[in-house]
């Protein structure tokens, strides 16, 4: 009790928390095998800002600012593997921070099972502790989507959010925020990019174009810079490891990426869970019982549910179909997701190039999908069948963790 009286949060959240720092930290815990790319990145770093910002320029297929910030972390720590390892650490912290920040107006059971899916990922454990720009990719786009989400949600008058005025301060995280993952990784330049078209068209973000179009430009100016003076054109060529089948194994790293309990796979451990995650959701989506009696009423709708009315601001926007699909957050979620796979399937046809991680800027946005659909399956099955799908999956994932960080 006291400590939710001085943090504002439930014990049983806190040791969730507690319980999923301890699991992101395994891979600092054990003994690992230095992997060329974490070398590759300290040799990088091992220089000045400048010379870093040239050298990522014509050697690098992703922008700066992973490289500036592990510079400066190297600065203040040290520069050795295990010192820097610790800087990944951190961001995969402060993802699970941002999603207990901003999931505590929602019921504890639409907090904990994103948090389990998000923590016990086995692509975001490995990166949580290796040298590379994914942690703190997923940090950036954990803040992003949840501001995002929140932002889209004032359009109620009476919000206290509008009250207290505190939507320009959540307005500037987002534009922020999005900026920095744009200068992150170019999956996160994308994943940017799909959320300011979006909002372009139903400006609920932000009432006025001309922010997302100003982000829009800065975002545009370092892959300028790169073709002008670098080798964006070379970069293709870095990817020459990978094999992909464009659409059916695009897809499979996405689920490598982000929910690799379900793969399109012959083997047969895979086939079963992809047959009963589909009958769960067939079952979630069709069956007849009501919703449970007693609901929070903070909740929000269940999977696929829409709101009655869209707001008069909107109404004159998109035709009503149309704008009542996209104020619904789980489509909302689920276009980004397929936008991000759309683009990569269409890449892979000209040259394979997508891989799992890259895949992981969607990963805050499945695991609040997968919120949405264990909500759905609590509403009209009960609590027990959302428990074992959850436990079921975070006990895979915890494997597939343990046998990921155990290569190199």
């Amino acid at each position: 009790m006291k400590l939710r009286r001085y943090l504002g949060l439930p014990g049983s959240v806190l040791i969730l928390v507690a319980a999923l720092a301890f699991q992101l930290s395994k891979g600092l815990r054990m003994a690992r095998v230095d992997h060329p790319d974490e070398e590759w990145t300290l040799a990088a770093i091992n220089s000045s800002f400048d010379q870093i910002v040239v050298f990522v320029l014509k050697e690098d297929n992703h922008p700066p600012l992973y490289y500036l910030v592990a510079k400066v972390w190297s600065l203040l720590l040290g520069l050795s593997i295990p010192q820097v390892r610790l800087l990944s650490y951190g961001f995969a912290l402060l993802a699970v921070a941002c999603f207990v920040v901003f999931h505590t107006r929602y019921r504890l059971i639409s907090l904990f099972v994103p948090l389990l899916l998000l923590g016990t990922n086995p692509l975001f454990t490995y990166f949580a502790a290796t040298i590379r720009p994914y942690a703190m990719m997923v940090a950036l786009t954990s803040i992003v989507t949840l501001s995002a989400l929140l932002l889209r949600e004032r359009g109620s008058a009476g919000s206290r959010l509008e009250v207290q005025g505190d939507m320009p301060m959540i307005r500037g995280i987002f534009y922020g925020t999005g900026l920095l993952l744009g200068l992150t990784h170019y999956y996160g330049t994308l994943y940017v990019a799909i959320l300011l078209g979006i909002d372009a068209v139903e400006r609920r973000i932000s009432r006025s174009r001309l922010p997302g179009i100003g982000l829009f430009s800065l975002l545009l100016l370092w892959p300028l810079f790169q073709k002008l003076f670098g080798s964006l054109e070379k970069q293709a060529e870095s990817n020459q490891w990978v094999e992909v089948l464009p659409f059916l194994s695009t897809f499979n790293n996405f689920l490598m990426g982000n929910f690799p309990v379900v793969q399109v796979s012959r083997q047969p451990a895979y086939l079963f869970a992809s047959a009963v995650f589909a009958a769960l959701v067939v079952a979630a989506l069709r069956s007849p019982q009501n919703h449970r009696a007693g609901a929070s009423q903070s909740a929000r709708p269940p999977f696929g549910a829409l709101p009655r009315k869209a707001p008069k601001s909107l109404v004159f926007t998109l035709p009503q179909p149309l704008l009542e699909l996209l104020i619904n957050r789980s489509f909302y979620l689920s276009l980004i997701v397929g936008l991000v796979y759309l683009f990569s399937a269409l890449v892979d046809l000209v040259v394979p190039f997508s891989t799992p991680y890259y895949f992981l800027v969607c990963l805050p946005a499945t695991v609040l999908l997968f919120d949405s659909l264990c909500q759905a399956i609590e509403h009209r099955l009960g609590i027990w069948p959302v428990i074992l799908v959850t436990g079921g999956a975070v006990a895979c994932q915890l494997i597939l963790s343990q046998q990921r960080l155990a290569l190199p």
